[in-house]
């Protein structure tokens, strides 16, 4: 190999490495908040472990991606507070019709009729430790549905198989609305 060529890689090589040497994983927090802890979440609502999956969730979707460190309440720069606000049911509409396929008029179906949406609401709150400043705050709602099924005893029991996905998603829909704010303040817009 000519002498250039050897030079030339490892310049290249040296510029990569020394470049790489100040990546730090993560979206990185800039600004006042490099910390946060999560408070428990508060439960208003009818459906009794819902506050602990979701607290659950928000913690591990900060922690899967280094955005902030999670850390003890007295060594936090921000809270973060959410509260369960309602988790409702709606049953669906009595004859839901769809049409047969060979075009013949319609047929109810029965398991649409029995299904329920389960809609779960929530407010969370960020808050700095340093001057009692709220950060954020919003309303997140998240629903899906569940139908009957004849291996699960009761709606209620169906409904509670739901609530780790309901509060997975609530989880993911707070922490990516969290995780925007900042993307906004190190950009500059807001």
């Amino acid at each position: 190999m000519r002498p250039s060529i050897i030079a030339a890689l490892i310049v290249t090589g040296t510029t990569l490495f020394c470049g790489c040497a100040s990546y730090k994983p993560g979206a990185g927090a800039q600004g006042t908040v490099q910390s946060i802890w999560v408070a428990p979440a508060v439960n208003n609502s009818y459906m009794p472990q819902i506050a602990t999956l979701v607290s659950e969730h928000v913690r591990e979707s900060f922690l899967s991606d280094n955005l902030v460190r999670l850390v003890r309440k007295d060594a936090a720069d921000a809270k973060l507070e959410v509260t369960i606000l309602a988790v409702s049911r709606e049953g669906r509409a009595e004859g839901v019709g769809i049409i047969n396929p060979n075009g013949q008029g319609s047929s109810v179906d029965k398991g649409l009729y029995q299904a329920i949406d389960v809609t779960i609401s929530a407010r969370a709150v960020l808050t700095s430790n340093a001057n009692g400043e709220v950060l954020f705050e919003h309303t997140f709602e998240t629903s899906t549905q569940t139908v009957p099924d004849f291996y699960i005893s009761s709606s209620a029991d169906a409904e509670r198989m739901l609530m780790p996905v309901l509060a997975r998603d609530l989880a993911r829909q707070i922490h990516d609305a969290i995780a925007a704010r900042w993307d906004d303040d190190n950009t500059g817009n807001e």
